[in-house]
């Protein structure tokens, strides 16, 4: 019985952070586009240097935090905090964005009532709701915000497919230690250390050819 509950809950991970799932996060590129056209990023070498650095002590390290706590406590106020952390009125729009698209769809799919709140705080909420395995969740939500990443840079860069492929390998040992540590953090663990890449997400914001909205 406890084989086949694990086996739903990765099937319905899995739908949820596919790109077939109607948040429209190959839309979304955390200010890889800048990065990209800026020069920062031009070869795989640097997708996986800066996917590392993100991880590490950026926005995807902090969206992990977020995620964990609202899956221990869901509430307005943590809600509120994940809009309040945002670094650019981009990463504001990126999230709140995800975060309204992905619970309108849990709630009809699901029969949940959630609120509308920033992607991290809904994915923990509703993942909450249906008692999903924190360590799984967080795990498979990282790897999704890796994949879809790279995805975008593979558009934007001459990228092959062996590329792409061999970074989200590379950076799923490095995931799953990351999830560790962040299962560990609290909301007062979360930071930045990034700051080329949060100035990315500012200086989107008047790029001239712009092939994301983030």
């Amino acid at each position: 019985m406890r084989t086949h509950m694990i086996t739903r809950d990765i099937q319905l991970l899995t739908n949820w952070f596919s790109p077939n799932f109607p948040t429209g996060g190959f839309s979304y590129s955390m200010g890889f586009d800048q990065l990209i056209d800026s020069g920062q990023i031009s070869n795989v070498v640097d997708l996986e240097c800066a996917l590392e650095t993100s991880l590490l002590g950026g926005a995807l390290r902090n969206d992990g935090i977020l995620l964990v706590q609202a899956m221990n406590d869901a509430s307005s106020e943590l809600a509120a905090y994940a809009s309040a952390v945002a670094t650019s009125a981009e990463r504001f729009e990126e999230t709140m964005a995800q975060g309204k698209s992905f619970v309108a769809a849990v709630n009809r799919l699901h029969a949940l009532d959630l609120d509308i709140a920033p992607y991290p705080i809904s994915v923990g909420m509703a993942a909450r709701k249906l008692n999903l395995k924190i360590e799984l969740v967080l795990t498979l939500f990282l790897q999704a915000q890796v994949s879809n990443i790279t995805m975008i840079c593979a558009r934007l860069l001459p990228l092959g497919q062996h590329d792409t492929q061999s970074v989200i390998l590379k950076l799923s040992n490095l995931i799953e230690l990351e999830c560790h540590d962040i299962l560990q953090s609290q909301l007062n663990d979360i930071s930045s250390t990034c700051f080329a890449m949060d100035m990315a997400s500012i200086l989107h914001e008047t790029q001239k050819v712009r092939l994301c909205k983030t």
